[in-house]
């Protein structure tokens, strides 16, 4: 794989919602829209901010649920991965330093 380092921690909407995420996100965009017709605002901003759901504009952690990666760089890429998957790349990085 070759010798990498790590950047930093970046935060992405995820793209793969269990169930119970998707049903929450679903119930807090329904609030949202409620929430702007009962302020009584004009139907292009509804329009807006129904557009910018699921995007990187949408801010609600509850709407737009975000995953944690890490950013790896190896000499000719860069690669975000999931904080689940790094204990993985921690053993290679432990069984280097026992190797030492």
């Amino acid at each position: 794989y070759g010798i990498v380092r790590y950047d930093k921690t970046v935060l992405n909407p995820k793209t793969k919602l269990t169930p119970e995420e998707k049903e929450a996100a679903e119930e807090r965009r329904k609030e949202i829209i409620n929430e702007l017709m009962k302020d009584g605002k004009q139907l292009e901003e509804i329009q807006r901010v129904v557009e910018a759901f699921g995007s990187a504009a949408d801010k609600d952690p509850i709407s737009n649920p975000l995953a944690t990666l890490l950013e790896i760089a190896y000499s000719d890429a860069v690669v975000h991965v999931p904080i689940e998957r790094a204990y993985r790349l921690s053993r290679y990085r432990a069984g280097d330093a026992a190797v030492k």
